[in-house]
């Protein structure tokens, strides 16, 4: 039966985990409670996707696990399209882009993307970059929606009319504060440390646009320190053996966990002191938001949309020349020093309460869905 009132939206994304962009749309059918909202996610690696299915579904949205085909994918949205008059897909990616354009050209719907920000490391990925932009520009797309202000610029600069580009970072949901104390135990338990131990943590997948080598790089250079520290690398991805070649020499000294995926992340970063981003570029990360959310301080490489969010020596640390000696002298300062950590991770919590708050930012979000209808 066709529902003729309330319209569609199909939040259109290729996953392999659970990570920035995953966050922000589990977090939006979370915030979209009480209205049509559903997940079309293609992969070819369902099990890696149960987190993201898992948090889909508590939120109540329907979801939706297609191989990573775009036949399939087309097939899929079909079917849902004979259930729903109104259509909205919000997609999430490259592939996902294409996909909805190829789809519109069937059935009458409404589209708009989320740019959450593309590495181009190599001549294939080039090309991918290329696709994405020029379908933003000449597509039948109603808006590019720009989590930076450095995805923004470079849309702009490539000619996407002004009329479809919306500058709209990724929200945090804002949560109860986590029991600090408490939750510090048991992850210090977990780590096999003492709970007074410092905690620089890496959270992120270990591929090459996220730079895991360049924090095994700046924990070397705190290696000789007095610092009662430990580092945490939580994540997996290609690099993943590299690292581990690369951090061998530590291997029996305790002072580095590689722990592979870690589900509840969110209880590390309210553990952490610090959260150390080494990048080579970023939209809006959604675990610096979160991170700075629970009191957690950031220290990262100047890429992409981070001056958007932090302002270095007030909110966090950034660093521009992307070097390991840089780094670990702001990780050094933050841990020497208490009171500095304190003020930092203060004013960034404030910094995320007043301007990146997913219920703040809804708003704009229900006004893009319902122009793509209208």
């Amino acid at each position: 039966m066709v529902n003729s009132v309330n319209p569609l939206v199909v939040h259109l994304i290729c996953s392999s985990g659970f990570y920035g962009a995953e966050r922000v749309v589990a977090n939006l059918c979370q915030e979209m409670k009480g209205t049509d909202v559903s997940v079309l996610c293609l992969t070819s690696n369902k099990s890696g996707v149960e987190q993201f299915q898992s948090k889909v579904e508590k939120s109540g949205a329907k979801w939706t696990t297609v191989d990573n085909s775009i036949g399939k994918s087309i097939n899929t949205l079909q079917r849902i399209r004979l259930e729903h008059k109104n259509i909205v897909i919000h997609a999430h990616g490259y592939k996902e882009i294409v996909v909805a354009c190829l789809f519109k050209k069937l059935s009458e719907c409404g589209v708009i993307v989320t740019q959450h920000g593309f590495t181009e490391r190599n001549f294939k990925s080039r090309c991918y970059n290329w696709i994405d932009m020029a379908l933003c520009r000449w597509a039948d797309i109603k808006n590019v929606l720009c989590v930076s202000g450095d995805i923004y610029r470079r849309y702009s600069d490539f000619g996407v009319p002004p009329s479809r580009l919306v500058s709209l970072p990724n929200g945090v949901l804002i949560q109860d504060e986590l029991a600090e104390d408490s939750i510090r135990a048991v992850v210090a338990k977990q780590l096999n440390v003492s709970v007074d131990t410092r905690i620089i943590l890496y959270a992120g997948r270990l591929s090459e646009e996220k730079d895991p080598l360049l924090f095994v790089e700046t924990i070397k250079c705190m290696m000789d320190t007095s610092l009662d520290f430990v580092a945490v690398i939580a994540g997996e991805g290609p690099l993943y053996e590299l690292v581990c070649r690369e951090l061998d020499q530590f291997s029996n000294s305790g002072r580095v966990k590689m722990l592979g995926f870690v589900e509840n992340i969110d209880e590390f970063l309210v553990a952490a002191d610090i959260l150390l981003l080494t990048s080579k570029t970023e939209g809006t990360p959604m675990i610096v938001l979160e991170a700075m959310v629970q009191h957690c301080a950031v220290v990262a490489t100047n890429v992409g949309g981070m001056s958007d969010i932090i302002t270095h020596g007030k909110s966090g640390f950034l660093v521009n020349d992307r070097t390991a000696d840089k780094l670990s002298a702001c990780c050094e300062k933050l841990l020497k020093d208490p009171i500095v950590h304190h003020r930092i991770t203060d004013a960034a919590k404030r910094e995320v309460l007043e301007k990146f708050s997913l219920d703040s930012q809804m708003e704009g979000y229900r006004q893009r869905y319902k122009e793509c209808i209208e």
